[in-house]
């Protein structure tokens, strides 16, 4: 059953859903307005897009509303105060999409399909998106003007992460209750990156890309890239932990490097950090790990 009003909110009209709605393969629905979801809008077909050249578009509610294929042209972005969700294809024409970074759980969600076009500096998802699949997922995530993508290499179940790029000092993070500071590291980690971070949550082993630009000032965490590890804020041990090279590609402006494997939910936040070289760490020196944490 159909269930749908135009609300006043602040003087501007919203659509507001608070009943059963299911858009057909071939229906098209362009919403000019705010959307406020109360109700059940999930098993979708067709094409939906969300536009404004002026006012922010919102997407609100209790329940997420989920689209098959999704068009964004808002200029002045559209911003979830609940999640969103997309079954098959996602085109970002204008405008990023903004979601509440003291908010996790309110997210962009790619569902069981990871096509996505147009992501560039000026658009893209500010904040937390999520994916539940099984394939390679570049998440089309930044800061402000800056895209900034993670990598998940294909899994071999069907897994679900969430995850958001912070363009921020992890010394002084804005959205998180605690701080991790970048000297509390195990004792052959060198440098801990200040400039960013990286949040990825998931429960399932996986490894991680993470990438760099220039605004990352690789040079200062090792001019020297093989020295280079993806690191990772322990929530047991409250430190830095090496989490791995695998593989690095590029120069200092511009490049990415691959973790080992590891479980995304015991670490609270990810960067790029360094290790000290051999001649560094002195032929007399020895590390000696009794617990086999390596």
């Amino acid at each position: 059953m159909l269930f749908l009003t135009a609300v006043m909110i602040n003087a501007q009209t919203a659509i507001k859903n608070f009943g059963d709605i299911q858009m057909h393969d071939g229906a098209e629905v362009g919403f000019h307005t705010d959307l406020i979801n109360d109700g059940q809008f999930e098993n979708n077909l067709g094409f939906t897009g969300f536009y404004s050249d002026n006012e922010i578009r919102v997407v609100s509610g209790s329940n997420r509303p989920v689209f098959f294929n999704v068009e964004i042209d808002a200029v002045n972005d559209l911003q979830l105060e609940t999640s969103l969700g997309i079954r098959n294809e996602l085109e970002y024409v204008n405008g990023k999409v903004i979601t509440p970074r003291n908010n996790i759980p309110v997210s962009l969600d790619f569902i069981r399909h990871d096509f996505y076009v147009g992501e560039d500096d000026d658009r893209h998802t500010d904040g937390y998106a999520s994916v539940i699949g099984s394939n390679e997922f570049i998440f089309p995530i930044g800061d402000d003007n800056r895209l900034r993508p993670m990598i998940i290499p294909n899994q071999s179940n069907e897994t679900y992460l969430n995850g958001a790029y912070f363009f921020e000092d992890p010394n002084s993070p804005s959205t998180f209750t605690d701080t991790f500071t970048t000297d509390e590291k195990q004792v052959f980690l060198k440098n801990i990156s200040i400039y960013e971070f990286w949040d990825l949550d998931g429960a399932n082993v996986t490894s991680v890309t993470l990438t760099w630009d220039t605004f990352s000032s690789i040079e200062n965490i090792s001019p020297v890239l093989d020295f280079l590890r993806v690191v990772g804020w322990s929530k047991s041990e409250q430190k830095w932990i090496d989490l791995g090279n695998t593989n690095i590609s590029g120069d200092l402006n511009n490049g990415q490097i691959t973790s080992t494997e590891f479980i995304p939910d015991e670490y609270e936040i990810i960067t790029i950090g360094s290790i000290f070289s051999n001649i560094e760490q002195g032929s007399d020196n020895y590390l000696i790990s009794p617990n086999d944490d390596d």
